[in-house]
């Protein structure tokens, strides 16, 4: 699951409990400038909240098949900006 579609699934709950639901932004992957995992970002609260799917394999030394996958969701909040 991506974290576009973790906050989705966010939304869906908000609206199921008749809260208000947010808009998604998406921060695409870009390797060239090291950004290598593609981060969603939802506003709820008033607190701004970044998700990231992230993922660990292991492999054998004589294969490059992964012989296990984890996966794990990572969020946090962003500090909100002092004026």
């Amino acid at each position: 699951m991506t974290g576009k579609e973790f906050a989705e699934h966010i939304n869906a709950y908000l609206q199921t409990k008749g809260l208000k639901t947010h808009s998604i932004g998406v921060i695409k992957m870009n390797p060239e400038q090291s950004k290598h995992l593609e981060t969603a970002t939802i506003h709820i609260s008033d607190q701004w909240i970044d998700l990231v799917n992230l993922r660990s394999e292991t492999y054998e030394s004589d294969s490059r098949i992964p012989g296990k996958i984890v996966e794990f969701f990572f969020f946090f909040l962003k500090k909100k900006k002092q004026i």
